[in-house]
């Protein structure tokens, strides 16, 4: 049996990579997810916040989940559209530069 911990994760990061091709879209290179996980490695936990997208009640309602079609594919995708005006004073909190949330709904 397998366990998904942080070392096994990091371990096995470039097959995890390869494994997800063509299912998760980014445009992070394959070096720079890479150079992320690693220093994501070297911080504390007590420096880590949680926060997971998705509905959510009042403030804590970070997306909605819909279909929308990808002509490339020819079919129909899962994804969460942002609620902006949610994330916006999350992501200031977190970053506190004015990282702007801005998503394209065409």
């Amino acid at each position: 049996e397998k366990k998904l911990t942080a070392t096994n994760v990091l371990t096995h990061l470039q097959s995890l990579i390869a494994d997800m091709q063509g299912k998760m879209y980014t445009d992070l290179s394959q070096q720079e997810m890479l150079a992320f996980a690693g220093f994501a490695h070297g911080l504390s936990s007590s420096s880590i916040q949680h926060v997971t997208l998705g509905p959510g009640n009042g403030a804590q309602n970070y997306g909605t989940f819909s279909q929308v079609y990808d002509p490339l594919l020819k079919s129909d995708q899962d994804v969460l559209l942002p609620q902006c005006q949610n994330i916006q004073p999350l992501l200031d909190n977190i970053f506190g530069f004015g990282t702007s949330c801005n998503i394209n709904n065409s």
